[in-house]
């Protein structure tokens, strides 16, 4: 007798490849000659923005700009100046998986920023440029059902809740906004640089749409008309969604957040209190949908004889998802009377395993301003580490993607600065399980068995076993087992005595 099936294929996408790159941008500034020459540089800031990627066979372009601001003190001892850069650049990642028809995912970020005279009228600036490239492909696996098991056949089944990537989805947006001072902040007499960081705080699957809110934080650093500088911040709430192909309801959302342009300007008409902000963002939305499939794991024949045929498979199973707030500490040695200003650049963290799972780092580079005991203004680079771990499985991956959180500063400490941010940290851990499962089979049965046999077996349990061991061994089935030995459980326990009755 044939075993008869039902045959379900299943959509999804595979994860094909997850590489870091990273590249250093460089681009000499020339001083105006309406500035005085340079003296020595202070500090300086950068953001990467994202123009596009192109996959094609084999190899994946990223295409974008750096808008920079370089803060400088001039020889003749006036107020310091800014100098703005926007620097074009191309980033290529290969890799043999790359095919035109793959879905990715894209972070891209900058991981330091620094500047150094070349001369009086000359400044080098060099950016550290890093792009985290995840990369799907579409795929299908086909599962098998045994809807009805024969007389005599007992079959094990057990359901695996399979969360897989099954789409991914983009929208373009922006966020426009007329910003003014506080009361108390002094007016705009020049914009030497700002940054801004889109924020999620809520994230919802309704049906086909992927919805979302957050913040844009908007940090900018000016100079008042005497000279002296100042930071202006303010937080911007946004909510928008992306449109799906299939409907989803208790699945698992993961946002990518990417800035595609950002414009900072006074307002004509503002008298330095007033400021126009146009920002376009890119929401970039993968969706992990959760899969229940049930396997027919094992079987057996209580009477005749059975050929199974197995099919194997490697599935992700997720086994936990963490979003956790860490906070990061530092201290640097420097003569701070004052800060002015600090910008955290996060870089892609890094694991190591621990005896209790994982640990993750994330190192970073803060860039301070500062004035010192003697009122001088300085600027100094330091560099940390945000830390987290989460409890894993020898046979288990971590997917871990960190980010700035909504606070952050540094202040003057004990023979220096300190800094304190909030770091997040979304932490995936998955493993790969090996399974099986029948998928067909050749059952023949056989009449009843003649001649004297046993009715009852007693055993003492060698070892702890399942009752689904003992019941294949046995040749008999597992409610008879659980039934004279009035067995609740799956396990039996070492040294428990046990009736176990024999099928005719």
């Amino acid at each position: 007798m044939e075993l008869v099936f039902q045959n379900k294929t299943s959509a999804f996408l595979q994860r094909i490849l997850h590489e870091t790159r990273s590249q250093e941008q460089t681009a000499e500034l020339i001083v105006p000659d309406s500035f005085p020459d340079a003296a020595r540089i202070v500090s300086s800031c950068a953001e990467a923005i994202l123009r596009g990627k192109e996959c094609r066979q084999g190899s994946v372009t990223v295409s974008g700009a750096i808008r920079a601001g370089v803060l400088y003190m001039p020889d003749d001892e006036s107020a310091p100046r800014a100098l703005n850069a926007y620097v074009p650049f191309s980033l290529r990642i290969d890799h043999p998986a790359a095919t035109e028809q793959m879905q990715s995912l894209l972070d891209l970020r900058v991981r330091s920023v620094d500047a150094r005279m070349i001369h009086s009228r000359k400044v080098l600036l060099r950016v550290n440029l890093g792009c985290e490239l995840t990369g799907f492909e579409q795929t299908s696996e086909t599962f098998y059902a045994l809807s009805e098991a024969p007389a005599g056949l007992q079959v094990k089944k057990q359901t695996y809740p399979l969360l897989l990537p099954s789409e991914t989805a983009e929208r373009s947006f922006a966020v426009s906004e007329e910003l003014e001072l506080p009361a108390g902040k002094p007016e705009i007499e020049t914009l030497c640089w700002y940054t801004t960081q889109p924020l999620v705080t809520e994230r919802k699957l309704i049906g086909n749409k992927a919805v979302f809110k957050g913040l844009l934080l908007v940090k900018a650093l000016y100079q008042a008309a005497d000279g002296s500088l100042s930071v202006f911040s303010q937080e911007l709430p946004f909510s928008q969604y992306c449109e799906l192909a299939q409907d989803y309801e208790e699945d698992a959302l993961v946002l990518l957040p990417a800035v595609t342009g950002a414009e900072l300007e006074r307002m004509p008409d503002g008298q330095g209190k007033k400021l126009q902000l146009t920002v376009n963002l890119l929401m970039q939305a993968l969706v992990q949908a959760v899969r229940p499939v049930e396997l027919c794991e094992d079987a057996y024949t209580t009477r005749g004889t059975f050929e199974p045929e197995w099919k194997q498979y490697e599935l992700p199973c997720r086994l936990d998802r963490q979003e956790l707030h860490e906070t990061l500490r530092g201290s640097f040695s420097a003569p701070v009377r004052a800060v002015i200003d600090s910008t955290l650049y996060l870089d892609y963290p890094e694991q190591s395993r621990t005896p209790a799972g994982v640990q993750v780092k994330a190192p970073c580079t803060v860039n301070i301003v500062y004035l010192d005991n003697d009122g001088a203004l300085q600027g100094l680079m330091g560099r940390a580490q945000a830390e987290s771990e989460i409890a894993l499985s020898e046979n288990g991956v971590c997917m871990a993607r960190v980010s700035a959180g909504r606070d952050g500063f540094a202040s003057p400490g004990s023979g220096g600065a300190d800094i304190r941010y909030d770091v997040l940290f979304e932490l995936e851990s998955s493993a790969e399980q090996k399974l099986q499962s029948l998928c067909g089979g050749k059952l023949e049965p056989s009449a009843r068995r003649e001649g004297r046999r046993p009715a009852v077996v007693i055993r003492h349990a060698e070892r702890a076993q399942s009752v689904w061991e003992l019941a294949k061994r046995y040749g008999t089935t597992e409610q008879a087992i659980r039934q004279v030995n009035q067995l609740s459980g799956e396990q039996v326990e070492c040294g428990e005595l046990l009736l176990i009755p024999i099928q005719p």
